[in-house]
């Protein structure tokens, strides 16, 4: 092979390449945390999501004779059973996406500090 048809063939596989995500080995958790950061960009972007202030929760949950607690939301300072939620808005745009080891929006469990209620904010 020639020089040239070398050349000829790189600038094909760079064509091709430049046009495929690279997604082929990405845990699933991954990559849907990544979707999400990139549809609350895109959401901040077309003005579907216009943020919230900074807000301070205290306490816990009771019912049927258990005490819940309640999760703090992904990034929130937590201190005992209170926690600060950061702001969203242009420069913390994804405040809001829990990262992929972070507890499931809606898990509920019977017992403070296993499986807590997650505070749904807003």
């Amino acid at each position: 092979m020639s020089d040239a048809e070398r050349d000829a063939c790189r600038q094909r596989l760079a064509a091709g390449a430049a046009n495929v995500p690279y997604l082929h080995g990405m845990a699933p958790e991954k990559l849907a945390y990544y979707n999400a950061l990139a549809k609350a960009q895109q959401d901040w972007l077309d003005w579907r999501d216009v943020g919230h202030l900074p807000y301070v929760y205290c306490g816990l949950k009771f019912g049927g004779g258990r005490t819940y607690k309640v999760a703090a939301p992904p990034h929130a300072l937590t201190f005992g059973p209170c926690f600060l939620e950061p702001p969203k808005g242009s420069l913390s745009v994804t405040v809001d996406v829990p990262p992929p080891d972070h507890l499931s929006p809606d898990a509920v469990g019977p017992i403070a500090g296993q499986d807590p209620i997650r505070h749904q904010g807003q």
